[in-house]
């Protein structure tokens, strides 16, 4: 994933947008802990991924919720953007990579189950329109390339968030925002959540993402502030407290936004805290890695079923496996972000800019 180009609010206006150093490295964290988690997926007996010490690892998908909702804070808040822009921009960013692997993924899936076992038609229709269904083949809301569920909440979270900046003032914006995802999900206790779009438009997780833009508010106006150092320490520890304390005996039990939103919130507050530390001394592999994080994420879920179809599992000691899986995943993924990603990313660019400047002369 390329890196987000902002500007904070405490850099003077007229200052050259720089990439937050601190949000790639989350972005690389999250991407890892995923990986992580799908490598432990294959050699761990059913009962057992059930247990805190696997799923925490997926919560990875919660720091990205909330990096999420602080990005598209800083990246619109100094600038005037319209939605169509907006959902423009970020079509071109989410949508190709995420067709390819689609795309890639489907014939896969044909020569491993039958033509009558793969994704139907309407199946592949509803997983390209980021629309949400019960997959038969594994019983869960999500499309056949399972990490795409956390697209539909991006997208409907885009939805959102784009509608909201046809409002220049930025707590009406705020307040707008707030208001449709408190009505969304308060709306899960009127209709409930039986049907999958019911599931996911009323999902809680939004807050994930509203917490994520608080952060930012909160960073443009405090950043700096002598107070910042010293909730630095106790959000580490009030974060790891919280997990292992609070939540691990109830993380089946409690809402997700709560048992790893809440510590992901936490630890991303702590990572942007400590921006200009990490600037100083950035660390190259890390912040290559928070470029690849999209393509690692979309990627390792395919990479890793390929493999159980050649490597025989649970031979190797377990770490061993999990080691060497993860460290190919990631590899895979640096691959396809180079290769696909990003050669994907200068055609859609480029085909912006033209529309732009075939605007702006007709125009004149």
């Amino acid at each position: 994933m390329r890196f987000v180009k902002c500007c904070f609010g405490f850099v003077n206006p007229g200052a050259i947008m720089r990439e937050i150093l601190s949000i790639q490295y989350l972005r690389a964290i999250a991407a890892a802990m995923v990986v992580v988690y799908h490598c432990f997926y294959g050699a761990l007996a059913p009962a057992d991924r059930t247990g805190f010490a696997y799923q925490i690892w997926s919560s990875g998908v919660d720091v990205f919720f909330v990096v999420s909702g602080f990005v598209m804070w800083v990246t619109t808040s100094r600038r005037s953007i319209g939605p169509l822009a907006f959902w423009r921009a970020r079509i071109a960013r989410i949508v190709p990579l995420y067709w390819v692997a689609l795309a890639f993924y489907w014939p896969i899936l044909v020569a491993l189950r039958g033509l009558d076992g793969a994704p139907s038609l309407s199946e592949v229709i509803l997983a390209f329109g980021f629309v949400p269904y019960r997959d038969p083949a594994t019983d869960l809301i999500s499309p056949y390339l399972t990490s795409g569920w956390t697209l539909t909440h991006e997208m409907i979270f885009y939805a959102v968030f784009g509608a909201g900046l046809l409002i220049a003032d930025l707590r009406l914006r705020v307040a707008l925002v707030v208001t449709v995802f408190a009505v969304l999900i308060g709306l899960r206790v009127v209709i409930g959540a039986e049907t999958p779009i019911a599931f996911r438009l009323t999902s809680p997780l939004a807050l994930e993402f509203l917490a994520g833009m608080a952060l930012a508010i909160a960073w443009e106006r405090f950043a700096g502030a002598a107070f910042v150092s010293i909730l630095r320490p106790l959000a580490a520890v009030a974060a790891v407290a919280f997990l292992i304390l609070v939540t691990r005996p109830h993380v089946e039990a409690w809402p997700r936004a709560l048992v790893f939103g809440v510590p992901a919130v936490a630890f991303a507050f702590l990572a942007v805290s400590l921006e200009d530390r990490l600037r100083a001394r950035p660390i190259g592999w890390l912040k290559r890695w928070g470029d690849a994080s999209y393509s690692i994420y979309l990627a390792n879920e395919v990479f890793l079923v390929l493999v159980d179809q050649v490597m025989p599992r649970q031979v190797l000691p377990l770490l061993v496996e999990v080691a060497l899986l993860f460290a190919a995943s990631i590899a895979v993924g640096l691959g396809v972000n180079r290769f696909v990603e990003v050669p994907l990313g200068h055609v859609f660019r480029h085909r912006r800019l033209r529309l732009r400047e075939a605007g702006s002369g007709s125009s004149g």
